[in-house]
C-alpha cells in the first residue's frame, strides 16, 4: 500500500521573532558542533586505533583516559535461512537496505515497489550575509 508523499505547506512564512530566532541560531551552532566533534572524534579514533596496531599495543593511557582495543562480536541472520525456518511470516521482521536493493533490481523497479511515508523534520540552515557571499566583508562602505 502507497502512502501520501504530499508534505504540508507551512501556513506562515519564516519570520524573525527575536527569542525564538536566538535558539534557532543556537541550534544550528549545536549542529555545526556536532559535525565538527563527530569528524575530529573519527580522525583521532583512526589514529589511535592505528597506533595501537602498528605498535601491538592492546592499550594506550593518557593522564585522564584509557584507550584499549577489543572485539566485539557481531551476530547477523542468514535471511533465507530464516524464511526458511519461520516462512511468510518472517517478512514482519525483515528489512531491506535500500542501497542494497537498488544495486540488485535497479532505482526504477525499486521505485515502483517502495512504500513512502512523510516524516517530519526540522532542516536548520545557517544564513550567509549578503556581503560575505560577495566578498564584500570589509565592514560598511563611507557612503552608507
Amino acid at each position: 500500500m502507497k502512502t501520501s508523499t504530499e508534505v504540508q505547506v507551512p501556513r506562515f512564512a519564516a519570520r524573525i521573532i527575536p527569542l525564538m530566532g536566538q535558539k534557532v541560531d543556537d541550534l544550528a551552532k549545536l549542529r555545526s558542533l556536532i559535525r565538527q566533534a563527530q569528524e575530529a572524534e573519527r580522525q583521532l579514533t583512526a589514529e589511535i586505533v592505528n597506533y595501537l596496531n602498528s605498535t601491538g599495543l592492546a592499550a594506550l593511557h593518557g593522564t585522564r583516559a584509557l584507550a584499549r582495543l577489543e572485539t566485539r562480536t557481531v551476530t547477523t541472520v542468514d535471511a533465507a535461512r530464516f524464511f526458511g525456518l519461520v516462512g511468510p511470516s518472517a517478512l514482519e521482521t525483515m528489512s531491506v537496505s535500500f542501497g542494497a536493493a537498488r544495486r540488485l533490481v535497479g532505482a526504477a523497479t525499486l521505485e515502483a515497489i517502495a512504500e513512502r511515508k512523510a516524516q517530519c523534520l526540522l532542516r536548520v540552515e545557517e544564513i550567509v550575509p549578503v556581503a560575505r557571499i560577495s566578498g564584500a566583508d570589509r565592514g560598511p562602505s563611507e557612503e552608507e
